[in-house]
């Protein structure tokens, strides 16, 4: 090989790291797809590097009085954050959202939206279930195959905002809706009762 050669392919060295690094940015996201699409939806029309948005949509065939709704992903969340209410850190894979002066009433829909940040190297978590107030109202019907950590944080304030970047606030008690979603069970004296899902 000449001196000549050697020259002209070290010259086009610097092209080829341009090409790599440019189709590695461009690389197709990994595919969000809801578990629920009735109760929890992805945001995709915000795009943000190692962070994705989402909206929980919750109803109830009875007055209640506060909120605890926890969330499971199925990979490592960085962080969890909101408008709504103060968050606790259960451990690597699941948050929990609480708050005690929350309303929602019989025919209302309220919605919960929130982000998570993960790590851009790893593939970004996805939610496997949520429970609202102890009843699940998205995931499988098995919560054994549900992965778990082996330590806990409680206190972790991860309370977030704005949710769109650049944005004010938004009320995350948006909405009130005569379109029911996924409804919690109501408990009666002849046991759990599950409430279909209902139109106007």
């Amino acid at each position: 090989m000449t001196f000549l050669n050697i020259i002209s392919i070290a010259s086009c060295i610097p092209s080829l790291l341009l090409i790599l690094l440019v189709s590695a940015q461009t690389k197709p996201q990994h595919a969000l797809v809801s578990p629920c699409p009735s109760v929890f939806e992805y945001d995709t029309s915000i795009q943000h590097p190692g962070r994705w948005y989402g909206v929980i949509k919750l109803s109830s065939d009875y007055t209640m009085h506060s909120l605890w709704l926890r969330v499971h992903f199925d990979n490592h969340t960085i962080a969890f954050k909101n408008c709504l209410g103060s968050v606790t850190q259960e451990n690597i894979f699941e948050f929990m959202i609480n708050r005690t002066d929350f309303v929602i009433n019989p025919g209302e829909v309220k919605k919960v939206q929130f982000y998570v940040e993960y790590k851009v190297t790893m593939a970004p978590p996805k939610v496997k279930y949520i429970l609202f107030n102890g009843h699940k109202i998205c995931g499988p019907s098995d919560p054994s195959i549900l992965r778990r950590s082996q330590y806990r944080y409680h206190g972790t304030d991860m309370t977030g905002c704005p949710y769109r970047p650049g944005a004010p606030p938004p009320s995350s008690e948006e909405e009130t809706s005569r379109n029911s979603t996924n409804h919690i069970q109501s408990t009666t004296k002849a046991g759990v009762e599950s409430n279909s899902t209902k139109k106007m």
